[in-house]
């Protein structure tokens, strides 16, 4: 059982707004804890924060928070909190675009993560130290660390690892021209997350699917994608990713000659 006074949930939307309401507290807290040298609490704090991050891409409260915590984690001369505020930091730049500031970061978390013998976390930080790679141009590394991050996820028995990977590696795939390649890796990675329920990378998977479509220049197909994307990222609350959907569709519709539901969809 929870401790007395722990916060409990009912479901994932009582969490959602939750933590909507309480980030700026937590973030607050983690700078806080950091001036009274209580750099535990400081590099802890933005690191289960994360997840929501990346789900609502607060942009200046999880780069701040990760800055906090890897100064903390340093101070204390805690590799693994270390390694957390580094993929942290150079996930939020990767998600930017800003592929240059990301990779100062990302190589160095895995490497800290497996010489501490946390191979899932290793694993979880070479997805991002490819996507930056691939964000550079650089596909060949960005193939090769997504294949050692598919081998270790498989060696721990993760599957969603591997999801993770195998939507990544699908992007890789789609930039080479290889549509078909891409979407048997989506494929695979869509029956990943939906056996777990895991709805926000499903909408991850469906909206590159759509991409996918406009990539090979079948635009029909993109629109046809598009419709459960929205569904999906709606339900949960993915408003930056809702957005980033919208746009995708308004590219395709005006590709189809659609102009007035295109700017419709914007």
């Amino acid at each position: 059982p929870a401790p007395e006074g722990t916060k409990t949930f009912t479901g994932y939307e009582d969490a959602r707004v939750w933590c909507e309401s309480e980030y700026p507290n937590l973030v607050a807290a983690a700078r806080q804890a950091a001036t009274r040298g209580e750099h535990r609490t400081a590099w802890q704090l933005p690191t289960v924060l994360l997840e929501y991050f990346f789900l609502r891409r607060p942009w200046s409260a999880w780069i701040q928070s990760h800055e906090t915590a890897l100064a903390s984690a340093r101070t204390l001369g805690d590799r693994i909190g270390e390694a957390h505020a580094l993929t942290g930091l150079g996930l939020a730049y990767c998600e930017l675009r800003d592929f240059e500031n990301a990779h100062t970061y990302l190589p160095g978390a895995a490497e800290l993560f497996r010489t501490e013998g946390h191979v899932l976390a290793a694993a979880g930080s070479r997805i991002p130290e490819g996507m930056t790679f691939h964000g550079l141009g650089r596909l060949a590394e960005a193939e090769h660390s997504f294949a050692v991050a598919y081998r270790e996820c498989g060696e721990a028995s993760w599957p969603w690892g591997q999801g993770l990977v195998l939507q990544c590696m699908a992007d890789v795939s789609r930039d080479l021209g290889l549509h078909e390649r891409s979407h048997q890796e989506l494929s695979q990675a869509l029956d990943i997350f939906r056996g777990q329920a895991d709805h926000h990378y499903a909408g991850v998977v469906l909206h590159k699917i759509a991409v996918t479509h406009q990539s090979a220049l079948d635009h029909d197909a993109a629109v046809a994608a598009v419709a459960e994307t929205l569904a999906v990222r709606r339900a949960i609350g993915d408003r930056w990713g809702e957005a980033v959907t919208l746009g995708c569709l308004a590219e395709s519709l005006e590709e189809l000659g659609r102009v007035d539901e295109a700017r419709q969809a914007l």
